[in-house]
């Protein structure tokens, strides 16, 4: 299993890899689990089956090479440095 992100202008992967702890899941699973920094990865243009605005895209060839990859995106407090910090729930004015 790869557990796998790219840099961001925000964020380097070992940097989250260590700040979530999944540089020590990687450690205590071993071999079998790797937490890879996909920007370091060999890129390969991949065909897009029935496209509607891109005919080909540009992934990580471990991405491509996949059997099955989940995508995850988190909510997470913001932080001081956070340039989109997500506004505040409005007051619900039907309550």
């Amino acid at each position: 299993m790869v557990i796998g992100e790219t840099q961001s202008a925000m964020h380097d992967p070992r940097e989250q890899y260590q700040l979530l702890g999944i540089d020590r899941l990687a450690e205590k699973f071993g071999a079998g689990f790797r937490a890879l920094d996909l920007s370091e990865d060999r890129v390969v243009r991949v065909r897009v089956p029935r496209p509607h605005a891109l005919k080909e895209v540009e992934l990580p060839e471990k991405v491509s090479k996949a059997d099955i990859l989940i995508n995850i995106h988190t909510k997470h407090p913001p932080s001081n440095n956070d340039p989109y910090p997500p506004e505040p729930a409005s007051e619900n004015p039907h309550k």
